[in-house]
């Protein structure tokens, strides 16, 4: 019985092997499909293409130190270096002057030299003049132009020429006035230790020196152009006493002085086209009311000819050629011709709204040129005082004549102190032409970003607040003005 129940055992064991032998094949077709290795052969090109190597910020890292420099304070180890990126406007004015034959009409700035066609007001040539020069005389035939920088050195130009200019004289002395004969042909040099020395600028020779005897006791406020035999000095001795006196241009010796000039602070000195008479003028406080004059001397005896009264005050003046006759341009901003014989003042005419920097006259006595502090040269037509033409310069630094006074007398200023720039360089304000607003210009483009409201009165001078956010202004009145730079409006 035991026998048979164990035989019984055996076969359900069996059995059971034999129900349960499919069951392992069936469990093994999913192996066999082997859908892991498939799915792991896909990721595998992930690591193969390794896009980290390609996105490497190393590029990144090597830029930065360019993007952003350190600072460097300009010296004269490193200004060698330096170039312009970019330039706004035409600088400042300096000087106007005509062809001998009455065209074109020459017009000098701080950064170029120019002439135009005073009837239509077309530039036909100009030529940059790489240092800023101080005055320019302009030939007997009209084909040469020589220009005198703050320095002494003396350049010719070719007109209608690109050709850098000829140095016809190179001091190598530290020059503190110079100045131009009227024909161009002698330059006067005054150094530091007020040593006078006079040249031939056609040879390059020196020709007389007073060895420092320029002023008496006293100090040079300016040197006067002239003729070819007598220059001026004008200056203040001892006591404060005015001297303006003649020197011969062969001797480098004192000749004389022009009488009755002490006590009256005369300024901007000029003599006639033929050297027959010297002219200033004279701003005096004495009394509560300002006295403006224009001083006219015989140059051969050194005696007052004429004190014209102004109840405004001069700017400017210019004489016409072979006339004793002058032009003034007056405060109130019309141009007066005056007779120098008689000392009478004629009609005004022109009505500019700024201050003018420079007139010349033709030498037919026809026309008159006005370089204005807003950058325009207008041309008048003399015979009716027809204007003929304005012509614009788009200058980027205008002049404001300031006056404040002394004891007795008014001190004159030209300011020029036009522009002012956020500590990052991102904007630069300008004044206008007209100096009745500030420009906020884009260094980059060099346009015109916003503009402050306009004033009641001329603008003097400005100022930007570092972080570029606030614009200060002084007017004529001496009224600060503070603006809001973002929007243009008043803040204070």
């Amino acid at each position: 019985m035991k026998f048979k129940i164990m035989i019984l055992f055996l076969m359900v064991i069996v059995l059971a092997a034999c129900s349960q032998a499919p069951e392992p094949i069936a469990q093994v077709e999913p192996p066999t499909a082997t859908p892991l290795p498939a799915n792991t052969a896909t990721p595998t090109p992930l690591p193969s293409a390794t896009p980290l190597p390609t996105n490497t910020p190393e590029p990144t890292a090597t830029f930065t130190p360019t993007a952003t420099p350190v600072p460097e304070t300009i010296s004269v180890e490193n200004a060698s270096r330096l170039q312009m990126v970019r330039r706004y406007g035409s600088g400042q004015m300096i000087q106007t002057a005509w062809s001998p034959d009455g065209s074109p009409v020459y017009v000098l700035t701080s950064i170029h030299l120019r002439a135009y066609d005073p009837q239509t007001g077309d530039l036909a040539w100009e030529v940059e003049t790489g240092s800023p020069q101080k005055q320019m005389v302009v030939s007997a035939d009209g084909k040469t132009i020589r220009t005198i920088s703050a320095d002494g050195m003396v350049l010719l130009w070719e007109v209608g020429s690109q050709q850098p200019p000829k140095t016809l004289l190179a001091p190598q002395e530290r020059i503190e006035l110079s100045t131009l004969s009227l024909s161009g042909d002698r330059a006067v040099l005054i150094n530091f230790d007020k040593k006078s020395t006079v040249w031939d600028v056609n040879t390059g020779k020196e020709l007389a020196s007073n060895d420092g005897a320029s002023v008496p006791m006293g100090i040079i406020g300016a040197l006067v152009s002239s003729g070819d035999s007598v220059f001026w000095t004008n200056g203040f001795g001892s006591g404060q006493s005015q001297q303006i006196q003649a020197w011969e241009i062969a001797t480098g010796k004192f000749l004389r002085g022009m009488k009755g000039s002490s006590q009256l602070y005369v300024t901007q000195l000029a003599v006639s086209p033929d050297g027959s008479v010297i002219a200033g003028i004279s701003r005096l406080a004495v009394t509560s009311q300002p006295s403006y004059e224009l001083l006219v001397w015989d140059v051969e005896t050194g005696n007052l000819l004429q004190k014209i009264n102004f109840s405004d005050d001069i700017h400017t003046f210019a004489f016409v050629p072979g006339q004793r006759k002058a032009y003034l341009a007056i405060d109130n901003g019309t141009i007066v011709p005056v007779d120098l014989e008689t000392g009478k003042p004629g009609g005004g005419f022109g009505r500019s709204k700024t201050a003018v920097i420079s007139m010349a006259v033709s030498a037919d006595g026809a026309k008159l040129s006005a370089a204005g502090a807003d950058g325009i040269v207008r041309v008048f037509d003399l015979a009716n005082n027809d204007l003929i033409h304005e012509i614009e310069m788009d200058v980027s630094l205008s002049v404001a004549p300031y006056e404040t006074s002394g004891e007795n007398y008014i001190l004159r200023y030209d300011l020029y102190n036009g522009i002012g720039t956020d500590q990052d360089g991102k904007s630069i304000a300008v004044l206008s032409h007209d100096r009745m607003k500030i420009d906020l210009i884009d260094p980059a483009t060099l346009k015109i970003k916003k503009s402050t409201n306009f004033t009641m009165l001329p603008l003097d001078t400005i100022a930007m607040s570092q972080d570029g956010k606030v614009l200060a202004a002084a007017d004529s009145a001496n009224q600060i003005i503070l603006y809001h730079a973002s929007s243009g409006g008043i803040k204070n």
